[in-house]
């Protein structure tokens, strides 16, 4: 047990040692920056998704539930009514536009994660921008097609559960 609390404590020694070495602190900063700034894209390249695949009537139930969930002053809440129902551009235009800012922002996180890493490891090196830029954009990628694939298997295993109960109660 003491060994085991020894080698803990040694491998928390060591961690404070390299964040505070490499300045973890900012990196951790810089990162959350990053992950912020890709939120407003994330956002509204959702709602355009939304918009292109849900009908009107669950539209309007989503809106109506947005309203009612947020306690907004009786004008905003008008205000918020209406910019709902009277949608600017449309949404593929929409869509494209966010999903180039999330490709650009989103890139930029993973662009701060490998500085850290560099920073970790002592690499002084790095990769070249265009080179680094495009591995930035790889990775964001393949950190989509993991979310997908995630989001897919909890529907499909949300059917199958709910399917599994419908058949075992008939």
């Amino acid at each position: 047990m003491s060994a085991l609390v020894a080698r803990l404590a040694r491998a928390a020694s060591g961690a404070w040692k390299v964040y505070s070495d490499t300045a973890g602190s900012q990196y951790a900063a810089a990162i959350s920056y990053r992950v912020l700034f890709s939120l407003v894209p994330f956002v509204a390249l959702f709602v355009a998704i939304g918009e292109l695949v849900l009908s009107e009537t669950t539209q309007g139930r989503v809106a109506e539930w947005l309203t009612e969930a947020l306690p907004l002053p009786e004008g905003v809440q008008e205000g918020v009514e209406n910019v709902i129902e009277d949608a600017g551009p449309a949404a593929s235009l929409a869509g494209i536009v966010a999903l180039l800012g999330l490709l650009w922002g989103a890139s930029g996180m993973m662009s701060s994660i490998r500085a850290a890493f560099r920073a970790i490891w002592s690499d002084a090196e790095g990769d070249p921008y265009l080179g680094g830029k495009l591995l930035d954009v790889v990775l964001v990628l393949a950190a989509g097609v993991i979310a997908v694939c995630a989001f897919g298997l909890t529907v499909v295993a949300q059917f199958v559960a709910s399917a599994s109960t419908a058949s075992a109660a008939a």
